[in-house]
């Protein structure tokens, strides 16, 4: 699962306003999926936002959020949600295997 997600963090960064998806909404982190399904979550943390992947994991009701990097966090700890986007298909092509 975490290579998925780094792919698609790193196919959103390497789009263009020409190439990308419409705007995601973002919400209340409230209102954010809890099946497990990766979102893409931020705080303002005073300075600016912190943005991670997350997915909810109901095993831990002190730290249901989980991230790809083994770190789990509060269910309070983001403000606002979105969820991924799929990459451009000129991008998502480079995952396969035969490169096209």
């Amino acid at each position: 699962m975490a290579e998925g997600i780094a792919t698609d963090i790193r196919a959103l960064a390497n789009t263009t306003p020409e190439t990308r998806q419409p705007e995601t909404t973002w919400q209340d982190i409230s209102t954010a999926q809890k099946d497990g399904t990766p979102i893409l979550a931020c705080r303002d943390n005073g300075c600016g936002w912190d943005y991670v992947v997350v997915w909810w994991s109901p095993g831990d009701e002190h730290y249901p959020w989980c991230s790809e990097s083994g770190a789990s966090y509060p269910a309070d700890r983001f403000d606002v949600w979105t969820s991924l986007i799929d990459p451009p298909a000129r991008i998502a092509n480079l995952d396969r295997e035969d490169g096209r």
